[in-house]
């Protein structure tokens, strides 16, 4: 292990050996955190004060490749939001209409760098992923399923949010699902897909 230390020191610096180890320390750290909120502390905690504190602020829990567009706001916000990341131009307030534009989705990432798409060598896919997050007393069943549907069914009416090369996933987190999830999974197995 000496000598291993002593090749890698040859060819880096020991300032970057030392802010990868406490780039690791600190993931490692909220990683328990994360454990304790939801094993630990389960009933005194909730998803907007702890657990969405914890995942807005590293999103890099959902893969190093995703930018955080926007964290506990309105649909409208959102839209706003992913339209200037995307763009990289001036900010413009964009207005959803209808009473669904007040949803509010925990969590909006989406890949930093474009996607090859599997069905043709000549485009890039854009990644988006909505994440839900549920507090560790909820048991995940058609309601928290039917608020995530709400989330998608915005996002396939809202034209701005819509092209052929956008892909979207949606996460809804929590630590238990009802027997409606489980049904809702043994219907995908036969088209090849683990979840939903």
């Amino acid at each position: 292990e000496r000598s291993e230390l002593a090749d890698s020191l040859k060819k880096t610096k020991i300032t970057s050996v030392a802010a990868i180890i406490k780039l690791l320390e600190s993931r490692l750290t909220v990683v328990e955190i994360l454990r304790s909120l939801v094993f630990d502390l389960g009933p005194f905690t909730n998803e907007r004060d702890h657990i969405q504190q914890v995942v807005e602020n590293n999103y890099w829990l959902f893969g190093e490749q995703y930018h955080l567009v926007s964290a506990d706001r309105n649909m409208e916000t959102v839209l706003s939001n992913y339209l200037h990341f995307l763009e990289k131009g001036e900010k413009e307030k964009f207005r959803i209409e209808e009473k669904k534009r007040l949803k509010r989705p925990d969590v909006f990432i989406c890949r930093q760098i474009d996607v090859p798409d599997p069905n043709s060598n000549e485009y890039n896919l854009e990644e988006n992923v909505i994440v839900e997050l549920k507090r560790p007393s909820v048991v995940i069943g058609k309601d928290q399923y039917r608020q995530v549907e709400d989330y998608m069914n915005i996002i396939i009416e809202e034209p701005r949010f819509n092209s052929q090369l956008r892909k979207w996933k949606f996460i809804l987190l929590g630590k238990q699902i009802d027997s409606f999830i489980e049904d809702k999974y043994e219907s995908q197995k036969n088209k090849g897909k683990k979840f939903l």
